[in-house]
């Protein structure tokens, strides 16, 4: 598994680890299977905002339907470390091992130095997952579908159908006449 964004949305991610230390910094992160298209800050609503985070249920709740909107996935979340290494705390393994799957990146971020890793996590399991920085052209979402859409699709399957029977039966030769 592996996950890709480009330098800029990298560059987001490391500004919003910076502005916000010394304290912790959360977010979500929306793309297309491993594609990071969007990067969603969000606030962390945990009582000691220095050594946690929590996303709250009321931010997802705002941000899902929009995501979902413009066809794209929740793909994974992030949060920062400040003066600590970027791996998970084994508060962020209990606490994330939540049967999501979905990876989590964690930027370590000390003496203005930034290291990014990203890991999933399950079953009490820590695996690194490839952290890859590219500019290759990201698969652009398809346009959500709507109900009409649908409909329409399938009129126009079912009137294909029907014409194509029409043409066959009038392309048969006559039946040849019995004796």
């Amino acid at each position: 598994m592996r996950l890709i964004i480009s330098h800029l949305l990298q560059s987001e991610l490391i500004h919003h680890a910076k502005t916000g230390y010394p304290h912790e910094v959360c977010g979500l992160l929306v793309g297309r299977g491993e594609h990071i298209l969007r990067v969603i800050p969000t606030e962390n609503h945990a009582p000691d905002t220095q050594r946690g985070f929590l996303i709250s249920t009321q931010d997802l709740n705002i941000h899902l339907p929009q995501i979902r909107a413009e066809g794209l996935s929740l793909i994974g979340f992030y949060h920062s470390h400040p003066d600590a290494p970027a791996i998970p705390s084994p508060t962020d393994v209990r606490e994330l091992d939540n049967g999501l799957q979905l990876p989590h990146v964690v930027l370590s971020i000390s003496h203005h130095q930034v290291h990014i890793k990203a890991w999933l996590i399950h079953h009490g399991q820590v695996d690194p997952i490839e952290w890859v920085i590219g500019d290759a052209a990201p698969i652009l979402p398809a346009p959500p579908t709507t109900s009409a859409q649908r409909i329409a699709f399938l009129w126009s399957i079912g009137i294909s159908l029907i014409l194509l029977l029409i043409i066959a039966l009038t392309l048969l030769p006559p039946a040849p006449k019995l004796p």
